[in-house]
């Protein structure tokens, strides 16, 4: 059906496969999973503190746990639950290692809110969705 005016455009045109796919890809392929990076983060909080925790505590020369540990008590003694629940309240060193950690996601955010005028400009919008959705892939598997 053609509009009043004779342009010669319909407007009884309904969403397409192809319109509901290239939408779905742009919203899942790249705000989601930057979304999602962020949720991520926060469940691991815990194995990732210990890990740096006890990291912290070879590097200092201490033995950690099994037992209670060697060296600095603020790096190698053992955690019980609550204190885990805690650790980094207690520890300043640890909480700004992990806020540093936390600070890569946005900020590599920016580091890519810049970039993507020089890739989407180099390589057009499509190949740069396609590369973009390609490099997520390869890291989740």
């Amino acid at each position: 059906m053609k509009d009043p005016k004779g342009t010669g455009t319909s407007q009884s045109a309904k969403p397409t496969l192809w319109l509901a796919f290239s939408v779905f890809s742009a919203a899942f392929g790249s705000s989601f999973l930057f979304g999602y990076n962020i949720g991520v983060m926060n469940a691991p909080q815990n194995i990732i503190g210990l890990w740096i925790r006890r990291t912290k505590c070879i590097s200092n020369g201490g033995t950690p746990e099994p037992d209670d540990g060697t060296g600095e008590a603020l790096w190698c003694r053992k955690l019980n639950e609550q204190d885990e629940a805690v650790m980094f309240v207690k520890n300043v060193e640890l909480n700004t290692l992990w806020a540093m950690i936390n600070a890569f996601i946005p900020g590599g955010a920016i580091l890519g809110a810049v970039a993507s005028s020089f890739i989407v400009g180099r390589f057009g919008p499509k190949r740069s969705m396609i590369m973009n959705n390609t490099l997520a892939l390869l890291r989740q598997s």
